[in-house]
C-alpha cells in the first residue's frame, strides 16, 4: 500500500505532539511493510491562490496563453496535483492553530481540489473521484470536545477529504497539550491503542 504522510507543521516530533503521534503509526505501518512518503508542507513549495493563480485559471478555460510566471506556478501544481491522487491512504498531520488549519494545508487542499480530477458536479450534486482511505492526527492545546462549533481543524479536514471520495478512518485528536497536566506518558497507552486499530483499519 502507498502512503502519504501530509506534515502540516513546522516543528519537530520533539515539540509538536501530534507529530510525535505520527511517528509511532508511521512505524507501525512500516513494519507491515506499507511504503510511507512524507511530504514536509513548510518545507514545500506549494503556489497559493493569488493573483497569478487566478488569472491562468481564467487564461486556460478561454485557451489564452500563460505569462511565464503564471505557467510555472500551474505547472508545480499540476506536478504536485499528479502525485498525490497515486496513493491509497492518506495521514494528515496537523496541529489545531486559531481554531482550524495551518496556512500550508490550506494552500494544498487548494492545489488537490479541482474539478474533473478530484471531484466532478453531477445533476446530483459533486461526486468525489478518489479511492481509499484518510487518518487526521490534529493535536491542540484546548480542549474541544464540548464545543465543537468553535473547532474547523478536524471537521474541515474530515469534510473536504470525504467531498474528495476517501474514506475517513478514526481521527486522533490529541487535546489540552498546554494546559500544564498532558504527559506524553501518560498519553502512551491511548496512542498505542489508536495506533493498533488504525493499521489494523488500514490493511
Amino acid at each position: 500500500m502507498k502512503i502519504l504522510l501530509i506534515d502540516a507543521n513546522p516543528k519537530t516530533s520533539d515539540y509538536s505532539h501530534s507529530k510525535w503521534a505520527a511517528d509511532h503509526y508511521v512505524d507501525a505501518l512500516k513494519e507491515k511493510d506499507h511504503y510511507v512518503e512524507v511530504w514536509p508542507l513548510y518545507q514545500m513549495k506549494i503556489p497559493m491562490i493569488d493573483e497569478e493563480v487566478m488569472s491562468a485559471f481564467g487564461k486556460s478555460m478561454k485557451g489564452m496563453e500563460l505569462t511565464e510566471e503564471e505557467f510555472e506556478k500551474m505547472n508545480l501544481r499540476n506536478l504536485i496535483l499528479d502525485k498525490f491522487v497515486k496513493f491509497d491512504h492518506y495521514v494528515i498531520v496537523s496541529p489545531l492553530w486559531n481554531f482550524g488549519v495551518p496556512p500550508q494545508l490550506k494552500a494544498l487542499i487548494d492545489v488537490i481540489a479541482v474539478a474533473g480530477k478530484t471531484f466532478k458536479y453531477t445533476e446530483n450534486g459533486p461526486v468525489g473521484l478518489l479511492e481509499g482511505t484518510f487518518v487526521h492526527i490534529q493535536a491542540s492545546g484546548g480542549v474541544y470536545k464540548d464545543m465543537m462549533e468553535m473547532e474547523f481543524g478536524n471537521r474541515y479536514v474530515s469534510h473536504i477529504f470525504k467531498f474528495l471520495g476517501l474514506e475517513e478512518k478514526l481521527a486522533l485528536l490529541i487535546e489540552g497539550t498546554n494546559m500544564g497536566d498532558f504527559s506524553r506518558n501518560d498519553y502512551q497507552s491511548t496512542l498505542d491503542d489508536w495506533v493498533t486499530k488504525s493499521v489494523r483499519e488500514v490493511m
